[in-house]
């Protein structure tokens, strides 16, 4: 499934539905990789009862750096 993105704000717990897909927001946490810090929100999808976590990152873009 492709989907537009969209921006979701709300509370911990939070939900939004499309068709048949519910999507709960359940928070943020902050994220060090290798070479990166990112803010990473932690999404619960639902259908048919059944359910998944997902979690999405946003990374800051970083200055590009001419030598």
């Amino acid at each position: 499934m492709v989907m537009k993105p969209r921006k979701m704000c709300g509370w911990v717990g939070s939900t939004v539905t499309l068709k048949e897909y519910t999507f709960q927001f359940n928070g943020t946490k902050s994220v060090v990789g290798p070479n990166y810090n990112a803010s990473q929100g932690q999404i619960e999808v639902f259908r048919e009862g059944k359910n998944k976590r997902v979690a999405v990152e946003k990374e800051p873009i970083p200055h590009q750096v001419c030598l």
